[in-house]
């Protein structure tokens, strides 16, 4: 449930959160009612491969780690240990380049959306 936000966290518009007069006590009732699996019970498919949008993904110091940086890794055919580390970053960048994406080598909403929607 903490993955539940309102839109204006990611794209800057305020909606659900307008149509939703209550929204907080909608994401509790939600909560409360049901559980939500994302995990793949095909075995062809790594367990790292969920593709819901957690951060924004780059290179730093210390280096991100985690299953979205190996998800990513995947998509892009770099080394897929989880670290998002300067082949990482190049392969990211080549891939932005080629779908006409701003090529900064950042993973945001806009190229996760393009690897996994």
């Amino acid at each position: 449930m903490s993955n539940v936000v309102p839109h204006s966290r990611w794209t800057k518009k305020n909606c659900p959160r307008n149509i939703l007069r209550n929204w907080d006590s909608w994401v509790r009732s939600i909560g409360s009612s049901s559980t939500v699996s994302t995990s793949s019970t095909s075995s062809s498919q790594p367990s790292y491969m969920d593709t819901n949008f957690s951060r924004n993904m780059r290179l730093r110091s210390p280096m991100m780690r985690g299953n979205d940086v190996k998800r990513v890794q995947h998509k892009i055919g770099a080394k897929v240990d989880g670290i998002f580390g300067r082949e990482t970053r190049a392969k990211v960048i080549a891939y932005q380049k080629a779908r006409k994406l701003a090529a900064d080598g950042i993973v945001g909403v806009k190229t996760w959306r393009s690897m996994f929607w």
